[in-house]
């Protein structure tokens, strides 16, 4: 009886494995033309920040090389806020001033991305919270009344929702 279980079970495992292996052959790009996704950017911490916006860029680029225009949308909120503004002096981010070793380089990472066709967005509702004026906002971003509506609007319009935190 131990051996025709352990018979089924290795039975089971290499048509398992098998179909796995055919399904990684599979060319999932096949008839994509156009790659919708909205980032909802909330990462406060330089370096994660710098490195997620940074794969963003990475990924519509990859896509492009594969023939599939990217319709990449980022939205900034809540702590990554602070990565937009001109100055962290009297605002809530104030306190973290020494944290960031290189602001330029990350303003520099969206500035890319906003470059490259990618709209930027920053919301009004996370920059009041923070007391981040607007005209503290770097001239390379939108700022937009809530983005929580765009977030709505835009998975309503068919983009995927990728939250980056």
């Amino acid at each position: 009886m131990k051996a025709i279980a352990l018979a089924t079970f290795l039975a089971f495992a290499i048509l398992t494995l098998a179909g796995a292996a055919r399904a990684e052959n599979v060319d999932i790009f096949k008839g994509v033309t156009t790659a919708k996704v909205v980032w909802d950017v909330t990462q406060g911490d330089e370096r994660r920040f710098n490195s997620q916006v940074a794969l963003i860029g990475r990924t519509a680029e990859s896509l492009r090389k594969k023939g599939i225009t990217p319709d990449f949308v980022v939205t900034i909120r809540g702590p990554a806020t602070k990565f937009v503004t001109k100055t962290l002096d009297k605002t809530n981010f104030e306190k973290d001033k020494d944290s960031i070793k290189n602001m330029a380089g990350a303003q520099e990472t969206i500035r890319k991305l906003r470059d490259g066709g990618v709209p930027v967005a920053v919301c009004a509702e996370a920059m009041k919270v923070q007391k981040v004026g607007l005209d503290n906002v770097q001239p390379f971003v939108v700022v937009a009344d809530n983005v929580w509506e765009n977030l709505i609007v835009l998975q309503n319009k068919g983009y995927a929702y990728i939250q980056v935190d």
